[in-house]
């Protein structure tokens, strides 16, 4: 008995091959010849899956300020090959300290994402990182990882208004004359101007042609 060209252990009425696979269609073909020299074959198509599921964060976007200390978190999944198992969904917030903390139950999932609001207030001027991990039914695993801030009094920050492809500029402006000019701010005389408002002009970058 050969399977795709490879000799078989045989048992009995049974046989077992190993088999070079990669992710995709895989042609399984077998044949038997028995002691009169009569031969018989059969095949199948199957998938290999050894993949987890691609999963992405939407919300709090990586790199983002976000305007609230429950902030809102919304993920998305999908697997080729198969189906997601959303109970095997795992998602926690980890802060500069390296405490961490599991969100997972203060979201809905089901086999397309996974959305809802952090029911504990995390810390102002704070940096967390987010990562979800997430199987797919055959057991396959994925995960992403991404970072958010929550700044100080976050629920006092007026959120600019986003166009279609606007982004996000986050941090502090300082006194240049308070703080001296200091590459390592004073944080006793560095406290930052508030209410500083940061325009981004587009410039033309186009290259001239000589």
């Amino acid at each position: 008995v050969t399977v795709n060209g490879v000799a078989t252990t045989v048992n009995g009425g049974t046989f077992s091959a190993s088999l070079p696979a990669a992710d995709g269609s895989l042609l399984i073909q077998a044949g038997a010849t028995d002691a009169l020299g009569l031969t018989t074959a059969a095949s199948v198509l199957v998938t290999v899956d050894a993949r987890g599921p691609s999963i992405s964060v939407q919300n709090p976007k990586n790199g983002q300020s976000v305007y609230t200390k429950r902030p809102a978190i919304e993920i998305s999944y999908t697997d080729l090959a198969g189906s997601v198992n959303p109970g095997s969904l795992g998602v926690t917030l980890t802060d500069e300290a390296g405490g961490v903390t599991d969100v997972t139950g203060f979201l809905s999932a089901d086999s397309a994402g996974a959305s809802g609001t952090v029911g504990v207030d995390l810390q102002e001027d704070e940096s967390y990182t987010l990562t979800a991990t997430v199987q797919d039914s055959s057991g396959n695993s994925s995960s992403v990882t991404t970072a958010f801030y929550v700044p100080p009094s976050p629920e006092s920050i007026t959120p600019p208004v986003q166009s279609a492809d606007s982004g996000f500029v986050s941090g502090t402006v300082y006194d240049s004359i308070t703080c001296g000019g200091e590459q390592a701010f004073d944080p006793i005389d560095c406290t930052g101007i508030p209410g500083a408002t940061v325009t981004l002009e587009k410039i033309n970058t186009d290259a001239l042609a000589l």
